[in-house]
């Protein structure tokens, strides 16, 4: 087995904005870890509820890191790569930080404490701990050895500013943003950052190249058991090259010339465009002749194109004139017949090589392309997709031999422009598969077969250790893909770093990948106060079903599971349904229908029933009024019926006696009020 380091705690006295500060981050579920700030003391013991081996083979351990927006989930990586980097690289510590390390080599076990100064006197309790050694190291900026066998990878898929803008966190920073900051920077260095579609355009050539890499070179192996779909097949298209040979013109006609000469100079430039485009016009039916037409305009681009070269005015525009003349014979296209576009290409790089002899390499390598596309013309064209603006063809190894040599002469030609685009058919969940794979491939890939200057160094011999980390792993993946992400990630890195042990740490807001995590390997972040605080073994995790972890891990259980629009439609409708007022008659048809689109569940279930309970206590009122009218109604016609007939009788009675029929109304409509007065008292105890 190799050496083995793990980082297991971590605890963080400056870094960062002061919410983040005088925070501890335990990092491993062996160990229970806690930091006494007051008596600056360490209290170590061991977890007896962790299980060795659980990840089996050389997984060290996988760790999840959760909390909301804003908690400090990316600020801890950030930490822990910076803090990382400058113990790895002997620098002076940009602030002052704890690492606790587990360290097992030649049988031995022992607890490294790694501080710098503000730690100098800490006290460190060890309780129950089957490792006996403990040591201090002090971080004074000088070479820490157990580190020369340490690693660090760094996925994040979002682009942020601190990715892209500051420095490498690591010596595999694979985040999206540093890559684009990279490959930008490879061709700024090289003087080839005029175009604005450089940036982006060169990182997808670049992870293209890293998956038909990965592909060719690993997962279509056929004896190697790949735990995630690949792509069937793979098209390759020409990028806009209309707008490739406009940027071009646009560009030269910058190039600074002696006044007399600006006449000549135009109309060579508009003879080259003109010729340009009846090469497109004659040949560009198909691509092939596409492909050559981009080679001859990066060639132009290289050796014309001022941003491009060290600038020199009346170089550039010699150089500009002979490009010109090369190309003379392009502006007829009566004279293009007697030529293929192989050929009409040839002898314009023939002729380049007799002048530009700084570019003699560049031009014989376009040469190579060119006759390599000749020769496999036929094959080409079987692959042609039916716009004739891609070729397309299945993953196999009947095709390994030809994408690679396809890639490899294209690698050499496309820093200028990347005019071929490579796309695999797969699903945005499946491209963040294969991305991450292709570059954890890349670390240990010391047979590269294709040309590809933007990669990172492949890892040492000496390396025995990587830790993985992987923020917002869950972004962009549909759940059926967060369900298998950790056992694919977990299968893979057994399967390639069979001889280096890894340790994983994810960020997550998925509860579907927390469930693949014991409760003692989970950390959560929460904002309290204006400060993080971070807990663990504050639920089971393992195995747990994804609405109890919603709830207790994702601390969802004061604002509920349920979107905020949802929620407050269901409570403007029950609260019509609980005041029964008017407002319910003039709303009903709206509250029905917000009921109807409530999926099953108990809140559909309750809002039903209030709501038929509110129409039937609606209709019951309706029904006692209609009663209480009509007996109305019959009492005052009898009464009318007696005083017309016993007028005289009733006058000489006392006048101070009620009259039989009014007092007999009055008693039906007391007992309708008891009556009423019960139906609600029934109804509030419902609700």
């Amino acid at each position: 087995m190799p050496n083995s380091l793990d980082l297991i705690y971590a605890y963080n006295a400056t870094w960062g904005p002061p919410e983040f500060q005088n925070t501890a981050y335990p990092l491993s579920g062996k160990y229970k870890i806690k930091y006494n700030q007051n008596e600056n003391s360490l209290n170590i013991s061991q977890n007896q509820d962790y299980m060795d081996d659980f990840w089996g083979g050389n997984i060290v351990s996988c760790f999840a890191v959760v909390g909301e927006n804003g908690s400090g989930k990316t600020n801890l990586m950030n930490f822990l790569m910076y803090s990382l980097k400058d113990m790895k690289e002997a620098l002076k510590p940009r602030s002052e930080f704890m690492m606790v390390f587990e360290h097992r080599t030649g049988g031995k076990e022992e607890i490294l404490l790694c501080c710098t100064g503000q730690f100098a006197s800490i006290q460190v309790n060890s309780q129950n701990l089957k490792i006996k050694v403990i040591k201090k190291i002090f971080i004074k900026g000088e070479p820490l050895d157990f580190l020369d066998e340490y690693e660090i990878s760094y996925f994040h898929n979002p682009l942020t500013q601190n990715d892209y803008q500051y420095e490498k966190k690591c010596n595999y920073d694979f985040s999206a943003g540093r890559l684009i900051y990279e490959h930008f920077n490879m061709t700024y260095e090289m003087h080839y950052d005029g175009l604005n579609k450089d940036k982006i355009m060169n990182y997808f050539s670049q992870e293209a190249f890293r998956i038909i890499e990965f592909l060719y070179g690993y997962a279509l192996d056929s004896q190697t058991k790949t735990p995630f779909p690949l792509p069937q097949a793979i098209t390759v298209k020409i990028a806009d090259g209309g707008y490739h040979k406009d940027y071009l013109m646009k560009e030269a006609g910058k190039i600074r010339v002696n006044k007399e000469d600006e006449p000549v100079f135009s109309e060579k430039l508009i003879a080259l465009q003109q010729g340009f485009s009846n090469l497109k016009d004659e040949y560009g039916t198909n691509w092939a002749a596409q492909a050559v037409i981009n080679v001859i305009l990066n060639s132009f681009k290289r050796m014309i194109i001022p941003c491009a070269v060290p600038y020199d005015t009346q170089k550039a525009q010699e150089n500009c004139l002979f490009f010109c003349n090369t190309c003379d014979f392009l502006k007829h296209k009566v004279h293009l017949k007697k030529y293929t576009v192989y050929s009409a290409s040839r002898r314009i790089l023939n002729s380049l090589k007799k002048h530009f002899f700084e570019h003699k390499e560049y031009l014989e390598k376009a040469d190579e392309f060119i006759s390599w596309l000749e020769r496999n013309q036929d094959r080409i064209e079987a692959y042609q997709t039916w716009d004739n603006r891609g070729i397309s063809f299945k993953t196999g190894a009947e095709t390994e031999d030809f994408i690679l040599q396809l890639i490899k002469h294209y690698s050499n030609l496309n820093f200028d422009f990347p005019f071929l685009e490579f796309s695999f058919g797969v699903s945005t969940g499946e491209y963040c598969f294969l991305s991450v794979f292709s570059h954890l491939f890349s670390m240990v890939n010391t047979k590269q077969r294709i040309t590809n200057v933007y990669n990172y160094s492949p890892l040492s011999w000496a390396t025995s250790n990587v830790l993985l980390i992987l923020d917002e792993a869950d972004l962009s993946l549909h759940p059926r893909w967060q369900r298998m992400y950790i056992k694919w990630i977990t299968e893979f890195c057994k399967s390639l770093f069979q001889w280096i042990e890894v340790k994983i740490i994810i960020t997550t807001h998925s509860p579907i990948l927390l469930s693949d995590f014991p409760s003692n390997s989970v950390l959560y972040l929460k904002k309290m106060n204006g400060k993080t605080e971070t807990f663990t073994d504050i639920a089971d995790t393992f195995g747990s079903n994804i609405y109890t972890l919603f709830l207790n891990s994702f601390f969802l259980d004061e604002d509920g599971t349920m979107g905020a629009f949802a929620e407050e439609k269901i409570n403007e409708a029950a609260s019509i349904l609980l005041n029964h007022g008017d407002e319910f008659r003039e709303k009903r048809e709206k509250v029905k229908t917000i009921i109807d689109y409530i999926g099953e569940g108990p809140v559909k279930s309750k809002l039903e029933e209030l709501y038929y309970d509110e129409l039937s206590r609606r209709q019951m009122f309706h029904n006692q009024k209609t009663d209480h009218l009509k007996s109305e109604s019959q009492s005052s016609k009898r009464t009318a019926y007696k005083n017309q007939t016993s007028f005289n009788q009733a006058s000489e009675k006392d006048s101070g006696s009620a009259d039989h029929g009014i007092t007999e109304t009055i008693a039906k409509l007391r007992r309708q009020k008891e009556e009423l007065e019960l139906i609600i008292s029934n109804l509030e105890k419902k609700l």
